[in-house]
């Protein structure tokens, strides 16, 4: 589309088109949380760190996430 005289172009699954490339760059992304995940315990894990925390939609079975409870008229346990 264009707005305000400047081309968006939006290309889906980029990375796909350098497979290798995207795989390892995804794989150094995520590393340093597995590798603190195997540190100190999934749960533990969650609780420290805050981009894994606000991931997390389910927790042994309970609905933790307020934004995808609020979509499906649930409420979330906290």
């Amino acid at each position: 589309f264009v707005e305000e005289d400047v081309i968006h172009y939006c290309v889906p699954n980029v990375p796909s088109r350098v497979a290798r490339t995207g795989s390892y760059a995804i794989s150094n992304s995520i590393l340093p949380y597995l590798l603190r995940c195997a540190e100190l315990g999934i749960k533990n894990a969650i609780e420290e760190i805050i981009e894994l925390r606000r991931g997390v939609n389910t927790i042994e079975g309970k609905l933790v996430h307020h934004g995808v409870a609020k979509a499906i008229g649930q409420i979330a346990e906290d």
